[in-house]
């Protein structure tokens, strides 16, 4: 891409606010900031294509309530391209307030006349998304059929339906789905992790720890050499794992007190053989609760480096090592309608 005065004095100011767009996705927040101005002397800052431009770059800075009254703005103008419809919709969903908005505008996106193909893939996709987590797995079905034939080769997309298909209890189908998106995309975890929850879910024990082992191998890959917990970091965060064990109602710390606490960096090939999730900050080892014969626990791990990744400051560490431990009790010690009571009292 052209950059500085060469990217500024482009005539064409749509072709402007594209290169912009461009710059937000390669991850240029100078250049992107500085298209930014310009557009906005030579459109106004309230110009459907300007808000939309510094609503991406809002998103990018991890602002996503004030990228979201961007994207409104401009969609409030009832502009006629798709992607200032989809970004707000994405927003509106990661907010979570309220998907009626969202829903309203993706289908103001796949209404315009002009929507490529690309777009109105992205625009049925997370439609389908929001049905399905409104328990409306046919119709999240029916909007996946509606996208163009070229992009149901899609990693996307195969991942898309199997979610749907896993809901409509059509598990076969699933993860016939999940073979074609891991093939499609052999490198992307997100497929291979949903792939081992769906081979679990029907008691494909080897099957999903395959898929597993590959989300450990392609994670740590991505995550690159990683050393060993330091002293310090072991002792804060087993002290902050205390600090979290205490704020348990009592029949849940009862099940974890006495177990031992190590701090990982992440789970080892052997622990995800036995059962550990890859991708969790805390797990149990020992023998989870079976039909027959009650739960034996060992040992408590935290993974530092999960842990790390889902974090973006220290103050959230005790948050999402609640959220862990909370979920692990569930799974482990088959206790899911306590979690759920306690939850809710």
């Amino acid at each position: 891409m052209a950059k500085g005065n060469d990217v500024l004095e482009v005539a064409d100011v749509d072709e402007l606010i594209d290169r912009g767009l461009l710059a937000d996705e390669e991850q240029d927040a100078d250049l992107a900031e500085r298209i930014l101005d310009e557009a906005g002397d030579r459109l106004g800052e309230n110009h459907p294509r300007v808000l939309h431009l510094a609503g991406r770059l809002a998103w990018a800075s991890g602002d996503i309530e004030r990228a979201t009254g961007f994207f409104q703005q401009a969609a409030d103008q009832t502009p006629t391209r798709a992607d200032i419809y989809i970004d707000c919709a994405r927003c509106l969903h990661l907010l979570g307030e309220d998907d009626s908005a969202a829903e309203a505008q993706l289908r103001a996106a796949l209404e315009l006349p002009n929507i490529d193909a690309l777009h109105k893939g992205d625009a049925l996709v997370l439609l389908s998304q929001i049905r399905l987590e409104d328990d409306d797995a046919e119709e999240a079905l029916e909007l996946l059929e509606q996208i163009p034939a070229s992009l149901k080769t899609q990693a996307l997309y195969f991942s898309a339906k199997a979610d749907v298909l896993v809901d409509l209890e059509r598990i076969k189908e699933a993860l016939e789905c999940l073979d074609a998106a891991v093939t499609a995309e052999p490198k992307d975890p997100d497929y291979h992790y949903q792939q081992g929850l769906a081979r679990q879910s029907i008691g494909d024990i080897e099957g999903g720890i395959a898929s597993m082992l590959k989300v450990l191998e392609i994670e740590t890959e991505l995550r690159g050499p990683s050393e060993a917990p330091s002293a310090k970091e072991v002792q804060t965060l087993r002290s902050v794992l205390e600090e979290v064990m205490e704020e348990l109602p009592s029949p849940l710390l009862e099940l974890v007190a006495n177990a031992p606490v190590r701090v990982q960096a992440g789970a080892s090939p052997e622990q995800v053989r036995e059962g550990a999730d890859p991708r969790t900050a805390v797990f149990f080892e020992g023998t989870p609760k079976l039909e027959e014969g009650e739960a034996e626990l060992t040992g408590i791990v935290v993974a530092r480096d999960v842990l790390l990744d889902e974090i973006e400051d220290d103050e959230e560490i005790g948050e999402a090592l609640l959220l862990a431990m909370a979920s692990e009790i569930a799974d482990f010690f088959a206790k899911e309608d306590l979690i759920y009571a306690e939850a809710s009292s």
